[in-house]
């Protein structure tokens, strides 16, 4: 029952960030980067000790601390959390390669998925397109999460083999989610391009967020 409910959340989550990412890049960037931070400082450090005790305090520890250093960052400078987005897509579909490959060794998998997640954000600095780098990044993450959700609903998955990460868990099971997820960011890619001529990001990339930033959003130029 509990995994039903989880799964229905990130249904609805997933389609939400998906189709609507742009419009609500603002409102939900500090509480994106918290989640990423935690969910990322967690597993890695959870590759790296044991089971025990400190095989979950320490993983627990970084994490959090990791989540409030990038929602803050996030929230002082708006284009970091742009960058911390491309960064989670880069670690997504890094992990999702050496599942591809059918590379299980820990400290590789950390590795890659470092590698691509830098990879990511380098791509999204140097490209110094905010508004393709948001849609693209919100896109992706939103029918990864939608994909999770499918699945715990489908009991395809449980919440334990998603230690590894989301797209693991997908191409385990089945490259049919893959199928599913490519599709559904594709989507939603074109969906949000169509729509994001009246949305106006902030003209200076290292500025805080302020209350106006959400006002300019929806608002034709």
């Amino acid at each position: 029952m509990d995994d039903l409910v989880l799964g229905i959340f990130d249904l609805l989550l997933g389609l939400w960030l998906a189709f609507a990412g742009l419009r609500v890049f603002f409102a939900i960037l500090p509480i994106a980067a918290f989640f990423i931070g935690g969910y990322g400082g967690f597993v890695a450090t959870r590759q790296v000790f044991d089971d025990g005790v400190l095989g979950w305090l320490i993983p627990l520890v970084v994490g959090l601390g990791l989540a409030i250093g990038l929602a803050l960052v996030s929230y002082f400078l708006w284009y970091a959390g742009a960058l911390i987005l491309s960064g989670a897509v880069g670690a997504l579909l890094g992990s999702g390669l050496m599942a591809a490959l059918d590379i299980e060794t820990n400290w590789v998998v950390v590795l890659v998925s470092l590698a691509g997640a830098a990879l990511g954000a380098l791509i999204a600095y140097f490209f110094n397109l905010p508004t393709l780098v948001v849609i693209v990044t919100t896109s992706l993450i939103g029918a990864s999460v939608f994909v999770l959700g499918a699945m715990l609903v489908l009991n395809r998955v449980d919440p334990e083999d998603l230690e590894g990460g989301p797209a693991i868990a997908a191409v385990n099971e089945s490259w049919f989610w893959v199928l599913i997820w490519a599709v559904l960011a594709a989507v939603a890619v074109w969906v949000q391009y169509q729509s994001s001529k009246d949305v106006e990001l902030p003209e200076g990339r290292w500025s805080r967020l302020q209350p106006e930033a959400y006002a300019r959003v929806g608002r034709a130029s």
